[in-house]
């Protein structure tokens, strides 16, 4: 837990950013906190319906306490306006879904 403590302390930081720059050139930018393990299947992140997480969540065993757990981190992050996700270390092609799927609230 002091691992995402730490992220998210991070994220709240790059999402005040009044503006991120290359040189002379401006970028659009979010943040993006990403949890993974290899053992945890498929994906969810902090934009798609409670019901959707709720789902994800259940499917891979967590605890009524883990839940409340990763609600609140997911949470917090739509608070702060960035991205938190949950996702199978195994299949890092999950990432660009997840990115794809949360851009528009970004």
């Amino acid at each position: 837990m002091s691992d995402i403590k730490d992220g998210f302390i991070r994220m709240i930081l790059f999402t005040n950013l009044a503006e991120t720059k290359i040189g002379d050139k401006s970028f659009n930018h979010f943040s993006v906190l990403g949890l993974t393990s290899s053992m945890f299947r498929g994906y969810c992140h902090n934009y798609v319906p409670t019901e959707d997480i709720s789902h994800c969540l259940e499917e891979n065993d967590f605890s009524i306490r883990q839940k409340k757990s990763i609600l609140s981190v997911f949470n917090k992050g739509k608070q702060n306006k960035f991205l938190v996700f949950l996702m199978d270390s195994n299949h890092p092609d999950h990432q660009s879904e997840i990115l794809d799927s949360a851009s528009p609230f970004l």
